[in-house]
């Protein structure tokens, strides 16, 4: 008995052993654990605590150099530095490539001062002054939300630079998101503060010295910069990064910074460079957008030069997209469509240039007007009441062959045929085609897309029909060819309804008339008095004239005919026969020998003598 309890004594205290040493390894464990976790707590939270006056230091470092308003070439243009430590700080900075200030994750401790708490800290101090801070949610993505309205909102497009429509589902999104354009503009446009006094040339700010540079990037944007050369601010497109401090959002705001020299005379001049600034949005490809929504939208096809409609789902797409025809018509056909030289211009009356106007009544009257941009009629619906001058009962009562009081081409038809093939500033690949006045026929040439001039067909067909049709044939000289062009063309009282008396050169009677004139139109065969009328018209003058036409150079004129003609060669003395193309050349061409001696050999040995 006494045994067998020792044995049980025994036995119990060998279990009571195991227990003891499973606690102490329990415990031990948890010991472990605990301090393996403050370990890690240090590691994370320390280096906080421990660069918080190293932060507190380059914070106000960098404030200094905000505040200065002065890039740091050397800081900005440091790699981004994470530093050894392994906290995930949120932090910007200045990536020179792009131009530009991005995030970076920061470790907490040592890496470089190219490293900022916010994207305003890093702009200010890293940008160039002509590009100030935007609110970070101008620059958020377009967000329709997860909802299904179909709400009219605007948004800031940091790509184009400006705010712009988009479909607002309703619900979520982010702020990026305006109820209407002021307010969008108001909050993201980019304003640049105007110095209140402009700095005068003696003393020229350094930065209006620097040269106009529109940077690497392919942007599209309006800016100005001073040109020292001519002492004016001037227009250029700036492509969007890098460049120079010599670059405002507004001529105003390039004034207040640079001045203008006095007695220079400021003009506004387009830099080529890039090509069409402003309406780059016309450029952009049609997109349908990430919604499904079945909206009919405008959009430019610069490669059929029109704006065509198509379908828009509601949300994103780009700026290319506007609710009407017209809409679209006004922000890219009238600025990107080919415009007259100004020397077609300024052969059309005064009211010839005056738009179309349809006046504020309801009737639908068929009226033509002189379409500057096309340089031809077209029809219109008039209301019945008010619009302007521009304004004609019938095509024939519009197109007349003299415009105006201009002078050396007849018709608007042959300026624009004159005028040189112009590609224009843009780089699309349009085939176009113009006429050629040497060779007196239309070619293919490759239009770029916007600028250039009226001498700009879609078809061969439609060039042929506007200038071949146009082509003056040089007829022989006659007595008539002593008139001044001016003074062969018949009366015109125009068609207004005032009662001017004026004086106008009678082909037929060989004298200056009285007339009364309607006050507007009419042509150039228009003198306010009788003297001035003989002066142009009259004998002296044509005698003058129709011997200078015995001076002219022979001249075949561009066309292929073979046509026996005679001219008279001022260096010899004498008429001699020449082979005449056809078309155009000059009046010292004659039918036969005999027309040509008695024309010009009397005349132009008397004017020797």
């Amino acid at each position: 008995m006494a045994g067998t309890r020792y044995e049980e004594v025994g036995s119990s205290k060998k279990g009571g052993g195991n227990n003891c040493c499973l606690k102490f390894w329990l415990a031990f464990f948890i010991l472990a654990t605990l301090a393996l976790t403050g370990v890690v707590l240090w590691l994370v939270l320390a280096p906080k605590h421990a660069d918080s006056s190293n932060t507190q230091t380059t914070d106000k470092t960098r404030a200094l150099q905000t505040a200065s308003g002065k890039s740091q070439p050397g800081l900005c243009s440091l790699p981004p530095a994470q530093g050894p430590c392994k906290a995930n700080i949120e932090r910007y900075y200045y990536d020179t490539t792009s131009g530009k200030c991005k995030k970076f994750v920061y470790g907490g401790c040592s890496g470089n001062n190219n490293n900022f708490i916010t994207i305003q800290q890093c702009m200010e101090t890293c940008s160039l002054p002509l590009v100030p801070s935007k609110p970070e949610y101008c620059l958020l993505e377009m967000d329709h939300g997860p909802c299904f309205a179909l709400l009219l909102r605007y948004a800031y497009d940091k790509k184009l630079d400006q705010c712009v429509e988009f479909t607002f589902g309703g619900c979520g999104g982010n702020k990026n998101n305006f109820e209407t354009l002021e307010e969008c503009e108001k909050n993201c446009k980019i304003s640049i503060p105007i110095p209140s006094t402009s700095v005068k040339f003696d003393t020229l700010d350094a930065i209006c010295e620097l040269p106009q540079d529109t940077g690497p990037c392919k942007g599209f944007y309006r800016r100005w910069s001073f040109d020292v050369s001519t002492g004016t601010c001037v227009e250029f497109i700036y492509g969007g990064c890098k460049g120079n401090a010599n670059n405002f959002q507004s001529k105003e705001a390039c004034a207040a910074k640079c001045g203008v020299l006095s007695g220079v005379k400021s003009e506004t001049v387009v830099s080529p460079v890039g090509g069409v600034g402003e309406n780059a949005v016309c450029y952009l490809p049609r997109e349908r957008g990430n919604c499904e929504a079945y909206q009919q939208k405008w959009g430019y096809d610069p490669e059929l030069g029109q704006c065509v409609q198509f379908i828009y789902g509601g949300c994103n797409g780009n700026a290319n997209n506007f609710e009407t025809k017209d809409a679209c018509e006004r922000r890219c056909l009238a600025s990107l469509s080919t415009p007259l030289l100004s020397t077609t211009l300024d052969a059309i009356d005064d009211v010839c240039k005056l738009p179309q106007d349809a006046g504020p009544c309801r009737a639908s009257q068929r009226r033509w007007a002189f379409d500057t941009s096309k340089a031809k009629c077209t029809q219109f619906v008039y209301g019945g009441c008010r619009g302007n001058a521009n304004n004609f009962e019938s095509k024939e009562a519009l197109n007349q062959p003299e415009l105006g009081a201009s002078s050396k081409s007849g018709s608007i038809d042959t300026l624009v045929c004159h005028l040189p093939q112009d590609r224009g500033n843009c780089y699309a690949l349009i085939r176009r085609w113009a006429f050629d006045a040497n060779s007196s026929q239309c070619i293919p040439f490759v239009y770029g897309g916007c600028g250039g001039n009226a001498n700009n067909f879609d078809t061969r067909e439609a060039c042929e029909q506007r200038c071949l049709a146009n082509i003056p044939m040089a007829r022989p000289a006659t007595s008539s060819d002593a008139l001044d062009p001016v003074c062969k063309l018949p009366q015109e009282v125009g068609p207004c309804r005032a009662m001017w008396k004026r004086w106008y050169y009678d082909v037929a009677k060989e004298q200056c008339v009285e007339f009364v004139y309607g006050g507007c139109r009419g042509n150039a065969n228009n003198f306010e008095s009788k003297e001035d009328c003989e002066a142009r018209c009259g004998a002296n003058a044509m005698a003058n004239s129709f011997s200078s036409v015995c001076f002219l150079p022979k001249s075949t004129g561009p066309c292929r005919g073979r046509i026996k003609r005679f001219f008279f060669d001022s260096e010899a003395g004498k008429c001699a026969e020449f082979i005449y193309g056809g078309c155009m050349g000059n009046a010292n061409n004659f039918f036969t020998m005999e027309e040509c001696v008695s024309t010009c050999t009397n005349m132009v040995y008397d004017k020797r003598s």
